[in-house]
């Protein structure tokens, strides 16, 4: 019970500071700061590299089957920010969604697969 409660912290966590980054991302492209394509860029490197990060954490936990770990580890992400987007924010489902989804589904993927390669007790 205690260790789904840690992963439950490790998501609410994850998702509290991707909700921080993009109301600041926002927020500057309100006041026209920032916006646009360079918006859109930013917005979707953090959003890659964040769920690399994801991936390549659960992945030093792994023992074997990297791409596994991080298939899961984004798959949970991306179901609750999809339900959230769809609930709260009220997004329609359109391609450009779906092909950003599957970029940080990869990029979870390819974190995992790094993190168990990373691992210290791993032999060459």
């Amino acid at each position: 019970m205690l260790e789904k409660f840690k992963k439950l912290k490790k998501i609410i966590i994850y998702l509290i500071v991707l909700g921080v980054f993009l109301l600041i991302l926002s927020v500057l492209g309100l006041t026209n700061l920032i916006g646009g394509t360079p918006g859109a860029i930013i917005s979707m490197t953090f959003g890659a590299f964040s769920f690399f990060v994801a991936g390549f954490v659960r992945g030093k936990k792994r023992a074997k089957n990297g791409y596994v770990g991080g298939l899961l580890t984004g798959g949970v992400l991306l179901i609750i920010i999809f339900l959230i987007s769809i609930i709260i924010f009220r997004v329609k489902i359109n391609p450009a969604m779906l092909i950003y989804y599957g970029i940080l589904l990869i990029s979870s993927i390819v974190g995992s697969v790094v993190g168990i390669n990373k691992r210290k007790d791993v032999e060459a």
